[in-house]
């Protein structure tokens, strides 16, 4: 390794790897996809249910809502999709959560 960036750093033969047009296209197109009134209950009371899991001393904030929102987008998006289901946003926060929360997973949305 340091033989091989004695004289350059690999960051200095990067390209890009889109546009800025294209960036601010999937920006646009990931805020098209749609998000239920009822999944957005569901993104809401996920966030809130670790403020107030015992044992746990700081949940996630009202903020991690709209990422975990905004995410989901993202992904229902790269999936072809053009709503959320709850299978993004487990995706996306169950894997992340301390394994005591994975119980939350197991929650329904009707519809």
């Amino acid at each position: 390794m340091l033989a091989a960036q004695m004289r350059d750093h690999p960051l200095d033969r990067m390209v890009p790897g889109a546009t800025v047009a294209e960036v601010l296209a999937l920006r646009r197109a990931v805020q098209e996809v749609r998000v239920s009134d009822e999944l957005r209950r569901y993104l809401v009371d996920l966030v809130g249910a670790t403020r107030k899991t015992v044992g746990v001393r700081l949940g996630a904030s009202p903020r991690a809502s709209l990422a975990l929102m905004k995410i989901s987008q993202a992904l229902a998006l790269f999936e072809g999709l053009d709503c959320v289901t709850p299978d993004q946003v487990q995706e996306i926060a169950v894997p992340r959560w301390p394994t005591g929360w994975c119980s939350i997973r197991r929650r329904s949305i009707p519809g």
